[in-house]
């Protein structure tokens, strides 16, 4: 097993990630107690994008997108699909002036602790500092300043006890980790001991679980970041095994599973940005036979199909605008 195979299935890696977010958020209850867990610990989903965004940046860097022609480029990438949607979502939640001008700069997340749309904020502000990470990142240092990201998200979990700080301070371990998974990924490195990525996800689903089995006031789960900090043992390690696992998809049944990973990963972005708003809009509008209400698992489905529907139409119209403005 190769590090490069987290490069060679990113995007369907990216798309296991959107559905992973999609069922957490989605109001639906499996009886089966492995995937009402998988759903439960959706929150790993945005963890495995902040990886993955690491990851590809590293390889952008490489190639000479460096400085402001770096921060050019990905704000280029981020804000025309994201400005639409704060739009949108603006209108819809019916915002006064000041918490829409706070969402439409990134600022509501910071400054009023609104988390609907607080993965835009954090991308920003790793954006921001990671030109000047990646100017000191090489010649040796790479693993030295990867452990140092690692003491900093633990001086985060000493210092800061609000979940919003938390929210995004138990992710920045995750993220710079994903600068030494490409670093490794473009040396082509092989994975020396593969039995370490089963036990480091083994043991942060654990901790997870225990969580939620004992925190009855989910003291631990929010007032301590028990739903975020196992991440850290789970992101890394478990692009890996997908990158692996798509890897042996080779017959057509396999393939054509692949597939539906490879198109949510498509539009990973505008998925995670619309379906909120998705499940407001369509949950009052779809009415569905009793038999077929299953602990709401009919209805979320048919939401996150059409959820991709429309994110897919938005990306199209998206990419095309911005094609010809840059002509």
């Amino acid at each position: 097993m190769r590090y490069s195979l987290i490069s060679k299935y990113r995007t369907e890696i990216m798309g296991f990630a959107t559905l992973w977010i999609a069922f957490l958020h989605a109001g639906m209850w499996f009886s089966f107690p492995l995937l009402q867990g998988f759903k439960m610990s959706g929150h790993g989903g945005v963890d495995v994008f902040l990886f993955l965004s690491a990851f590809g940046l590293y390889y952008s860097y490489q190639k000479g997108s460096t400085g402001w022609t770096f921060l050019k480029h990905r704000f280029s990438r981020i804000l025309p699909v994201f400005l639409p949607v704060a739009i949108a979502r603006i209108i819809y939640y019916k915002y006064d002036f000041t918490s829409g001008f706070y969402l439409l700069t990134t600022l509501a997340f910071w400054l009023v602790q609104d988390r609907s749309m607080w993965f835009i904020s954090a991308i920003a502000v790793f954006y921001l500092v990671t030109p000047l990470y990646l100017h000191y990142f090489k010649d040796g240092r790479e693993e030295k300043m990867t452990l140092m990201m690692f003491g900093v998200g633990i001086l985060f979990f000493l210092l800061f006890h609000d979940i919003t700080q938390m929210v995004f301070a138990a992710r920045v371990p995750v993220y710079f980790m994903g600068f030494l998974a490409g670093k490794y990924a473009m040396e082509d490195r092989e994975v020396k001991h593969p039995w370490l990525c089963v036990c480091s996800i083994v043991l942060g689903f654990v901790i997870l679980r225990l969580a939620y089995h004992y925190d009855q006031y989910e003291s631990l789960l929010w007032g301590k970041g028990m739903f975020f900090y196992p991440n850290i043992l789970i992101a890394w390690p478990l692009c890996l095994l997908l990158g692996r696992g798509f890897d042996l998809c080779r017959n057509t049944v396999t393939k054509g599973i692949r597939s539906i990973f490879t198109h949510f990963g498509s539009v990973s972005l505008e998925f995670y940005l619309l379906h909120e708003m998705c499940m407001r809009f369509f949950s009052g509008r779809i009415i569905l036979p009793a038999s077929w209400a299953y602990h709401g698992i009919a209805l979320h489905m048919i939401i996150i199909v059409l959820t991709y529907v429309i994110a897919l139409i938005y990306h199209t119209v998206i990419r095309n605008i911005t094609e010809v403005c840059v002509r």
